[in-house]
């Protein structure tokens, strides 16, 4: 697998487990295949996206497609990186 290393003209948001950076892979494969998640290894983003996808730019798109979090009662949570999600 190979990161990518060009200009992209898609932009991703966060890892949603850490708030870390999250990146678009491709597979050595002929043809090659794509997938996201986040670049670090130690965080549980990084084995999160088990699709994979013709295109960088899918990829992305299938990774930045997730729904808002809340804590069991319900509340707003505040992440680590101080971003809050769930109800406002």
């Amino acid at each position: 697998m190979t990161g990518e290393s060009q200009k992209t003209a898609y932009t991703l948001k966060p890892c949603p487990f850490c708030g870390g950076k999250a990146v678009v892979a491709r597979s050595d494969d002929e043809p090659p295949v794509y997938f996201a998640g986040c670049d670090s290894l130690w965080c549980r983003g990084s084995a999160v996206t088990l699709r994979h996808y013709a295109s960088p730019e899918e990829a992305a798109e299938a990774w930045n497609r997730r729904t808002a979090a809340a804590s069991p009662n319900g509340q707003t949570v505040q992440r680590s990186n101080g971003q809050t999600e769930g109800r406002q």
